[in-house]
């Protein structure tokens, strides 16, 4: 890969924890993570992005602390830190979503350290919302304190190593993905490939064949201002008022305006010059 021009890799820890890791059926284990950054870096991979997960099933403040610890250690340039979600139709959703397999036990709030977890059925519960809010706290003020900057909700940097292709999906601009299952962005379309590999191998090896698109959704303009919004200020310099004037045509008042008034008055939101942007308890 590094010999092909592939210059940055991004590897899914997810958690330092092997239990952790089998909660969520990863197949791999942290000393094998150890192993694959290692050689990545004796490729000659000088930017490197680690996958790690808060609220996962089984995790507690200490457990979730020490795969943060584990991962600063090894200085890479990048860290992706999302909370857990439940999907549906996933097997998770069939333990925890909509009160699926829920014990009737309740996860009673402890304090930092102590574990808030309650078993159902051999599996642990996931964290409480209380918890799970603690991490994302734990998060911010460990990278921070290791050299790393906070330019979007979930995702930190050293100086110079911000992610272009996710600040291309903040902003709305236009991307194209390879492979089974990879989404495209195109002109306020949205366009998804066939997920089975065999028939993909074949649409692309087929002459005729005009599209590997299983899906095809042309955004509305309220739906492509709607993703402007909540795209954008998931990071932390916000959304410009000039780029919505640009792509819009209008004032971004003119759609928004009650609710930006709202939300600053509630001390969620900040405008600033050309910017509107979230605080930090928004």
């Amino acid at each position: 890969y590094r010999k092909a021009g592939i210059n940055r890799l991004s590897i899914g820890l997810q958690s330092g924890n092997d239990k952790e890791l089998g909660y969520l059926g990863r197949i791999h284990s942290f000393r094998q993570f150890e192993e694959t950054f290692k050689w990545a870096r004796k490729a000659g991979f000088d930017n490197i992005n680690i996958d790690i997960m808060s609220a996962l099933p089984g995790q507690t403040l200490e457990s979730y602390l020490d795969t943060l610890t584990k991962v600063v250690k090894r200085n890479p340039e990048h860290i992706s830190a999302y909370s857990l979600i439940i999907e549906e139709n996933s097997e998770f959703w069939d333990i925890y979503g909509d009160d699926a397999g829920v014990s009737d036990k309740k996860p009673v709030p402890l304090s930092y350290g102590e574990q808030c977890l309650v078993a159902l059925d051999g599996i642990p519960s996931l964290p409480d919302e209380q918890t799970e809010r603690e991490m994302y706290y734990i998060t911010k003020d460990v990278l921070s304190r290791s050299g790393y900057h906070r330019y979007e909700i979930s995702n930190y940097s050293k100086p110079g190593y911000e992610c272009r292709h996710n600040k291309v999906y903040w902003t709305g601009k236009n991307y194209i993905g390879f492979g089974i299952g990879a989404a495209s962005y195109i002109n306020g379309i949205r366009y998804k490939n066939i997920e089975a590999i065999e028939q993909y191998m074949e649409y692309v090896e087929c002459d005729k064949c005009r599209s590997i698109y299983i899906d095809e959704n042309v955004l509305t303009l309220d739906e492509r201002m709607e993703e402007f919004m909540f795209l954008g200020l998931r990071l932390t310099e916000g959304i410009s008022k000039n780029e919505w004037r640009k792509n819009f045509g209008c004032e971004i008042e003119d759609v928004y305006g009650k609710k930006i008034e709202e939300f600053i008055s509630d001390g969620l939101l900040q405008a600033k010059n050309d910017r509107i942007f979230l605080t930090d308890r928004g």
